[in-house]
């Protein structure tokens, strides 16, 4: 996956360090420095992949994450106290949607 994120075709080279790219449905931001690599996702800011110029990556996904819905959490409140006695969370089953987001 982390060769697959920094091989797609450039939608929009923001400067000559960073380019808008495509995966799937998802636009991620690349960053090719001369001391590093990374990818990060529009849609939530997450970072998917880092690494060092000459060194083995030391963040990166794996081969089966999927990129065709965003999931949501149920809102507000969606994290809540199971058990006060013991205090562990239960989370409520958010909702999936296939992304709707565009760049302008």
């Amino acid at each position: 996956m982390q060769d697959k994120i920094f091989s797609l075709p450039v939608v929009k080279q923001i400067t000559p360090y960073l380019s808008q790219r495509q995966l799937g449905e998802l636009p991620v931001i690349v960053v090719s420095h001369p001391q590093f690599r990374a990818a990060v996702t529009l849609q939530g800011a997450h970072l998917i992949a880092w690494q060092p110029s000459g060194e083995k990556p030391v963040i990166w996904l794996s081969e089966k994450s999927p990129f065709a819905a965003a999931c949501r959490s149920a809102g507000p409140g969606s994290v809540r106290l199971a058990n006060r006695r013991t205090a562990l969370p239960a989370i409520r089953p958010g909702r999936c949607r296939p992304t709707t987001k565009t760049l302008c």
